[in-house]
């Protein structure tokens, strides 16, 4: 799995208990989304 996916499942997870998604601070979640090449 990738780590965008995990946090998405977090989100949906959070969602269902009435919490709102944690701020993003894993710097890998964003190279994978925003490679630097």
């Amino acid at each position: 799995m990738t780590y965008y996916t995990d946090y998405l499942e977090e989100i949906s997870a959070r969602k269902k208990q009435g919490l709102h998604a944690k701020p993003i601070d894993n710097h890998s979640l964003m190279e994978e989304n925003h490679p630097t090449d």
